[in-house]
């Protein structure tokens, strides 16, 4: 597995578990943001966001292949 493809999915884990990836505090799930409350205080938001955009994209890229292929 692609190591840049295991470290998103590790964050994901960690966030939705609501574990800090970087310094393994607990994360505050606010209105705006996903704060850790642990060491680095880093809010997280932004990358869950880019991430769970990513991984929407691929979801649909790979349903499209597997419905296009299956009608060959």
């Amino acid at each position: 597995m692609d190591s840049s493809i295991q470290s998103n999915a590790h964050v994901r884990s960690a966030i939705v578990n609501c574990i800090c990836p970087e310094c393994g505090g607990a994360i505050e799930l606010d209105f705006n943001k996903f704060s850790c409350v642990g060491r680095c205080g880093k809010d997280w938001r932004p990358i869950w966001e880019s991430e769970h955009c990513n991984s929407t994209q691929t979801r649909r890229r790979d349903n499209h292949r597997q419905f296009r292929n299956s009608r060959r």
